[in-house]
């Protein structure tokens, strides 16, 4: 695409800002070389990457970038053999820092399978490597002592021969004889070699070499006799320690060589996050989306902001082009929008070809083109003799000259700057010349010509940029379909044009261009009066949302009381139910030790007429407490459940409280519901098998059982019965050992069932499983 006309559209621009929101300087510098690309392929990956950028930084925030200088440079002086600077390798420590700063922070998401892992996966930390720089050179770039034992050792040489000089200097500079020839009582250094400061005057009076003068000549910078060994030796110290620390450097730019291909790939790869992570950045910023992409031809952008706008000023518009139309024409007053609206639509075409998210809401379409061809703005030129009207022309020209198929041309204030009628005229032929080439055509105009040629013609659509005349002001709002109105008059009327002028200029226009913008005008009123009511329609099903949504909640916190009170209820009369039950079991197990063979028919009939009394009181509270009884046996830790108004199974994590509120994990997700909201899955009854064994003495009629009882589940007066049954039918068929399966629990099962093995009459003994039995939940009896 030619340079200019993304120019035109402000996309360098963008790019500007682009490149602010990297940290790296060569990040910055591709950030601002990216152009449009017309791979939709590509433009779909560089969508996907900046999309899971945003998504990560949005839920885990973002990974801290170091500034790590020019690390292209600092590479290629390594494969030339070059030792690197203290500075230079504290660029690649701040590199590594900076991986390991990303692999840190991608582990929030390992086990993904993203866009970004391929490419986070192969970041290596290099962390023995980073540790070696930084233990070596400090952040200021001076090399540690740390560094190797023999720089350490000369530099305790150096601060010990220091002291010595600095302390024999001053021991000297107090000597009365010296004093007085001394501009300052100060030790100081000049070249590396401790000095003191004596008068110009005085320069023969104390021996040594003069290495300095001050500016104004009165002072000189002595090193006395006395110390010019010593500071020989320091000197020599000096060069020692400067060979130590090449040495040293030399060594650590043999570690990054050694790493050099890590490296290459490191700061690679991190270019490339930072420029990733830059366009999410600026998407965050934009409140962008990831369009929909394709090669029809089609924009189809809803909401859509112009990005160099600030966002809470810029009014979104419905905006598109396409489809059953390729020709949008937009009309409307002066300062309404029209160029905005144009701008828009052509930058965020170009952004999205780029891989960039645009300020847009969410489902917004664009394609992929060609060519973006754009004649925007005044191209008036003194220096090349052109006006307004043939600096249109020109740019036209080139225009016609590139537009095909897959070409969108985005034609501003098309035919202005000369007749209106030859402009017109001509307008409407470039039109029909670019959309003939089928190409994709966005332009704007007050021409009425251009408006009656939309209204007229397949594949061309008129849109208008709204202006309230009431407040003198556009509202920017765009609205397709319907052609706009200069409104010349009315705004000359507003601001207080003199009426007779207006009223001899209204005479000036054709009957047919007076009832041309009477019908439009009309036709305007009517839409914003259809508009006026849709909105007034939405704030209604707003306000309808609203109190629904308080009905609702109103209904829940009725369901909630009701469930409470209900709870309450049960909890009062559960206490008389037990007691009830604890006399039928007592009655029971009396009778039972009294029993004979011969009566067992009449205490079976009387068992029933008990147990059916008992039933008629637990049912005395309707149908909907029976099933809160149900309720009360799902409530046991680790049961499953049916969540009624969810219709989805769940486990039982806690009891319920006061209020009969309950624990319930629905999948990974873990809530607090009313017990009366829930329905136990059901449990499998007990299951009797028989067996074929025949017992000496015993009819052919008498049922062979099995040795076992299973009284899971079971409330502890139907479980009785049931084992009140069993053992009667075991002792019948002569069985001699049984086992009852009650389960551990809170024991108070197992409690029951032995308080009626104790006064059974045909038990024997009975004891609680061994290991390897059920230990116990499980009871062994002997009959």
């Amino acid at each position: 695409m030619l340079e200019k006309h993304l120019k035109a559209l402000e996309f360098d621009k963008i790019l500007e800002l682009l490149a602010q929101k990297a940290v790296c300087k060569e990040a910055k510098q591709r950030l601002l070389e990216i152009r449009p690309s017309t791979d939709i392929k590509e433009i779909q990956k560089l969508q996907e990457q900046t999309l899971c950028a945003q998504t990560l930084i949005l839920r885990y925030d973002e990974p801290e970038f170091l500034l790590f200088g020019d690390i292209s440079s600092i590479i290629s002086r390594l494969e030339l053999g070059a030792v690197l600077a203290s500075k230079d390798l504290l660029c690649v420590a701040a590199l590594l820092n900076t991986v390991w700063n990303v692999v840190g922070w991608s582990g929030n998401f390992e086990d993904m399978e993203l866009i970004l892992t391929k490419y986070l996966k192969e970041l290596r930390p290099l962390k023995s490597l980073n540790e070696t720089i930084v233990k070596a050179i400090r952040p200021g770039g001076e090399i540690n002592n740390l560094a190797s034992e023999t720089l350490s050792n000369i530099r305790k040489k150096i601060a010990d021969i220091k002291s010595q000089i600095r302390s024999e200097l001053e021991s000297f500079t107090r000597v009365p004889n010296v004093r007085k020839h001394l501009q300052e009582n100060t030790v100081t250094v000049r070249n590396d070699r401790f000095v003191v400061l004596v008068k110009a005057e005085c320069k023969g009076e104390i021996k040594g070499l003069v290495h300095d003068a001050s500016a104004s000549g009165s002072t000189l910078f002595v090193e006395p006799a006395n110390v010019i060994e010593q500071n020989n030796g320091l000197k020599l110290l000096f060069a020692q320690e400067q060979r130590e620390i090449e040495k040293v450097l030399k060594e650590l730019s043999g570690c990054v060589y050694e790493q050099l291909g890590n490296v290459k790939n490191n700061y690679r790869l991190l270019i490339l996050l930072d420029c990733i992570l830059a366009k999410a950045r600026l998407a965050i910023e934009m409140n962008a989306i990831s369009p929909i992409l394709v090669e029809s031809g089609i924009i189809d952008i809803k909401g859509a902001r112009h990005p160099l706008l600030p966002h809470k000023k810029a009014v979104p518009i419905d905006v598109g082009v396409g489809g059953n139309f390729s020709v949008l024409v937009i009309t409307g007053p002066n300062t309404g929008g029209k160029t905005v609206a144009l701008k828009t639509i052509g930058l965020l075409t170009v952004m999205a070809m780029s891989g960039l998210m645009l300020p847009a809401k969410e489902n917004s379409m664009v394609s992929v083109f060609s060519h973006v061809l754009v004649d925007i703005g005044d191209e008036q030129s003194i220096e090349q003799n052109l006006s307004t009207f043939s600096g249109h022309l020109k740019n036209i020209i080139e225009i016609l000259k590139i537009s095909e198929k897959k070409s969108l041309v985005l034609l501003d204030e098309l035919g202005s700057g000369t007749d209106p009628v030859e402009g017109a005229g001509l307008a409407i032929a470039i039109f029909e010349v670019i959309k003939g080439r089928g190409a994709r055509i966005v332009a704007t105009t007050h021409y009425a010509e251009l408006k009656a040629y939309a209204l007229s013609n397949e594949g061309v659509k008129n849109a208008s940029c709204e202006f309230d005349i009431a407040a003198l002001k556009p509202t920017y709002k765009l609205s397709m379909g319907v052609p706009g109105c200069s409104n010349a008059f009315a705004i000359a009327r507003q601001l207080g044009f003199p009426a007779e002028i207006i009223a001899i200029a209204g005479k000036q226009l054709t009957e047919k261009n007076v009832v041309f913008e009477n019908v439009l005008r009309e036709l305007n009123e009517i839409k914003n009066e259809m508009q006026e009511k849709i909105e007034q329609n939405l704030v209604l099903g707003k306000k309808l949302t609203e109190e629904c949504s308080l009905v609702e909640k109103l209904k829940e916190e009725l369901v909630e009381k009701e469930a409470a009170m209900r709870f309450d209820f049960k909890m009062k009369t559960d206490p008389i139910v037990a007691t009830i039950e604890d006399t039928f079991n007592e009655v029971a197990t009396q009778i039972h030790a009294a029993q004979k063979i011969d009566n067992r028919v009449k205490l079976e009939e009387f068992r029933n007429k008990i147990k059916g009394n008992l039933s008629a009181y637990k049912k005395f509270w309707g149908e909907e407490n029976k099933a809160l009884k149900n309720v009360e046996e799902v409530l046991r830790k680790g049961d499953l459940v049916l969540v009624k108004n969810l219709q989805k199974e769940g486990i039982l994590v806690d009891a319920p409280d006061k209020n009969g509120v309950v624990v319930v994990r629905i999948g990974n997700l873990t809530t607090k519901l009313n017990i009366l909201n829930l329905r136990k899955i059901k449990r499998l009854k007990i299951e009797k098998t028989y067996t074929s064994k025949t017992v000496k003495g015993v009819s052919k009629s008498t049922k062979k059982i099995e040795n076992e009882i299973k009284l899971l589940g079971l409330a502890v007066d139907e479980a009785l019965f049931e084992l009140d049954k069993f053992i009667d039918e075991a002792s019948a068929v002569g069985l001699h050992s049984l086992r009852i399966v009650h389960g551990k629990g809170t024991g108070k099962l197992r409690a029951a069932v032995h308080n009626y093995l104790k006064s059974c009459s045909v038990v024997k003994t009975f004891r609680l499983g061994f290991f390897g039995e059920g230990e116990n939940g499980v009871t062994i009896v002997e009959l």
